[in-house]
């Protein structure tokens, strides 16, 4: 079966999500390939992880506030490479990509990324018209069916619906042979993400300037790995507050050098005004790190999962993270405990392989 992923072209959790899915494919029992469409130039990463894995790929750009720019040269992509299915990630691109899948007779699936609650009002146009267009619209978590059907009204169809989580890749993203614990050594704290407004490394920032003057915590490092719109605020930030040398800000990393980033951290942290399922999140739990995250929709339900809690979570500030990350260190039981149960429940829920056996599952289904 031939099958096309359509992502955005700049870095991020969609880029892993389709990668993971062409690397659980280890049969080669199906031929992908993948369009990047948006309207930043194409992420440099991305044409040598497409050759690596195999992946045909074209790029389309298009321009700020005007996604159709590039609808076109998408469909005409599209009608030449003639998949059987289409996953798409973008869903600001499901009115060409059902042109293709209605003349073609093909299967589109539309897969829902984005949290609701920090959706624009064309997001939520585009999400309308996934629903009555696309044969299946996968959700990342069943709390988000609720929330999405809130927002839609008439147009929700849940005949349509799927839930299938997102999946890592397990064999790159793993604990170092050793968790260290050596109170003499500084307390290595990270976060992954793009500096975006719905992310919150700031708050992490304002957090170590509280850190910086309490003992005991005076030589925590917090390593921020990502780049971003946010990102030149957030640096100015930890100079003023005087952490900046506290703070490690690592850029953007390619997936094997972010899957060796996660095993220098001691601590992953999660700090964000909105997730649906995040990407960054899994990695941490594969790579069997102890978790402190914000306490909202999205992260909640993924790190407390009925009588499993996977992770800590925190207000959206900064006294009460530092507080909660405090508690943490305070135990190295507590530590080691959550950081195997991340592990275990990522391969047992989250991997790459049952993501991809779900999704082919979706397509036969249609």
């Amino acid at each position: 079966m031939k099958i096309s992923q359509i992502i955005y072209t700049g870095f991020g959790g969609l880029g892993s999500v389709a990668f993971s899915l062409v690397e659980a494919d280890r049969s080669r029992d199906h031929k992908w390939s993948i369009g990047f469409i948006g309207d930043v130039p194409l992420d440099e990463d991305y044409p040598p992880k497409c050759r690596e894995t195999g992946a045909d790929f074209a790029a389309f750009q298009s321009k700020s506030g005007r996604p159709y720019a590039a609808w076109f040269q998408l469909w005409r992509w599209l009608h030449r490479t003639k998949p059987d299915a289409v996953l798409l990630h973008s869903i600001n691109s499901i009115l060409p990509t059902f042109a293709y899948c209605l003349l073609n007779g093909r299967c589109l699936i539309a897969v829902e990324h984005t949290p609701n609650a920090v959706k624009t009002r064309n997001e939520r146009v585009f999400s309308k018209l996934a629903m009555r267009l696309a044969h299946k619209v996968v959700l990342l978590t069943p709390e988000y069916e609720p929330e999405l059907k809130e927002i839609q009204g008439s147009a929700f169809n849940k005949d349509k619906v799927s839930i299938i989580a997102n999946g890592i890749d397990t064999h790159r993203f793993r604990p170092r042979s050793e968790q260290g614990t050596d109170r003499s050594q500084a307390l290595r704290l990270g976060m992954a993400a793009r500096f975006s407004y719905t992310k919150r490394q700031d708050l992490l920032v304002e957090m170590m300037a509280l850190a910086k003057q309490t003992k005991g915590s005076d030589n925590w490092v917090l390593s921020l790995a990502g780049n971003g719109d946010e990102f030149e605020r957030v640096r100015r930030l930890a100079v003023s507050l005087g952490v900046a040398d506290r703070i490690e800000f690592v850029g953007l990393l390619n997936e094997n050098e972010l899957a060796d980033w996660f095993r220098t951290i001691d601590v992953y942290l999660h700090a964000s005004d909105g997730e649906t399922l995040s990407t960054s999140l899994l990695q941490a739990m594969a790579s069997g790190l102890p978790i402190v995250a914000s306490g909202i929709p999205g992260i909640s339900n993924l790190l407390e999962q009925n009588d499993h809690t996977i992770g800590l979570l925190a207000n959206n500030d900064p006294q009460h993270f530092f507080e909660v990350i405090v508690n943490l260190v305070a135990s190295d039981r507590r530590r080691v405990e959550l950081a195997g149960l991340a592990r275990e429940i990522c391969l047992e829920r989250y991997s790459n392989q049952v993501m991809l056996e779900r999704y082919v599952a979706a397509i036969h289904a249609t």
